[in-house]
């Protein structure tokens, strides 16, 4: 009997050392003045309103290892609660608009440029990688974000005039679908077309002034 449990507790006690070796050579979430970067992205919009050199600060700090947590929070959605709120806020009466509160700002696409641009061009090749998210938010954060770096990402031209041509194509798939429906694909082409300009113009040799 004795041994038999030694047989079923040996096992388990490898698995729980294995456990927690990995977890103390596994580096850990990024922090900067005591707080989580997911803590710094989740309320990103605030903290920037408070001090926006303290927040960029901590996105600088968590460098290319806050990456990961950057697309997280860009793939996160909101809960039930808080999409009923900003319903209710933006279409309810006025009592139930003082009820509930405006919605808080949340941490989207739109600040892509700025805290990739505060990681630096070490953030380039995940962008790159980013551009093949099954995910439409990331995608789209990429794209965004590989424009301000200009020449710097011409590597990422490839495959942003392939993302280019796909969504021409369904464009041209749909040319019988009213203009709003279609407004979301016209959307992303035009922000794709935006930074392939941006990377290719800038990189592009100017000519010599007479």
């Amino acid at each position: 009997m004795r041994d038999r449990r030694l047989k079923l507790v040996l096992p388990l006690c490898g698995v729980l050392l294995c456990a927690v070796v990995y977890w103390a050579a596994s580096p850990g979430e990024p922090r900067y003045h005591g707080r989580s970067i997911s803590v710094w992205l989740e309320d990103y919009p605030h903290f920037k309103q408070l001090d926006w050199r303290e927040s960029e600060a901590a996105i600088r700090a968590a460098g290319t290892n806050g990456i990961p947590y950057i697309f997280r929070e860009f793939r996160r959605r909101d809960s039930f609660t808080k999409s009923m709120r900003t319903r209710l806020w933006f279409n309810g009466p006025t009592w139930v608009k003082r009820l509930v509160g405006p919605p808080k700002s949340r941490f989207d696409v739109s600040y892509a440029p700025e805290v990739f641009s505060a990681i630096g061009p070490a953030s380039i090749p995940a962008l790159i990688a980013a551009l093949g998210d099954e995910n439409e938010q990331v995608r789209i954060a990429a794209i965004k974000a590989l424009g301000e770096f200009g020449p710097r990402a011409k590597d990422a031209i490839p495959a942003l005039t392939n993302l280019l041509a796909q969504a021409q194509s369904r464009l041209a798939a749909d040319a019988n679908t009213n203009f709003l429906a279609q407004w979301p694909e016209r959307h992303l082409a035009s922000t794709i077309k935006s930074s392939i300009a941006r990377i290719d113009s800038e990189s592009t040799p100017k000519p010599p002034s007479n």
